[in-house]
């Protein structure tokens, strides 16, 4: 389920440094780091963006980790997931208490739920704004810059990468 999947990105968000930030040796030799630097294990860059099979490091855990895809079932379907397993149920149990608790705490949730993105979209912009070269990061974002009108020409890297 999409909760429990959801839960285990938050749990797993908290460890340092991130699991699904660095390849790992098992996930092959077309690993991406999330970071976008190849992986150390037998990497050949150019033959990986040459043939397009380049993977990062994120698709790679959300793959192998959590959903433990495989190529096949000819050794079935395997044990359940534990760790989504216990979000599932834990997910199962915020839904219930919510259900229990009925309308009447619906309203107090509701304010909750309007307010609250307000409030972290805020202080985001906040400590954005206070980083070092945030002026001119919002200053080449606003000012317009005419020479590149003048000058129409598509980068390499759209034409492959995007």
């Amino acid at each position: 389920s999409l909760n429990s999947i959801i839960g285990h990105y938050i749990y797993s968000s908290f460890k340092s440094p991130l699991p699904w930030a660095k390849c790992r040796e098992e996930w092959g030799p077309n690993c991406v780091n999330s970071d976008g630097t190849p992986s150390t294990f037998k990497f050949d860059a150019f033959m990986a963006i040459a043939s397009n099979k380049s993977i990062s490091s994120s698709e790679l855990y959300f793959n192998n980790i959590v959903l433990q895809e495989r190529d096949n079932i000819d050794d079935g379907i395997g044990v359940p997931n534990w760790p989504l397993v216990i979000t599932l149920f834990l997910t199962w149990v915020i839904v219930l208490m919510a259900i229990i608790k009925g309308v009447r705490s619906s309203g107090k949730a509701s304010y909750f739920l309007a307010i609250f993105p307000y409030i972290i979209l805020i202080i985001l912009l906040i400590r954005a704004v206070t980083l070092e070269g945030a002026l001119e990061g919002i200053l080449f974002f606003i000012k317009p810059q005419w020479d590149k009108l003048l000058s129409p020409q598509v980068s390499l890297f759209y034409l492959f990468f995007v």
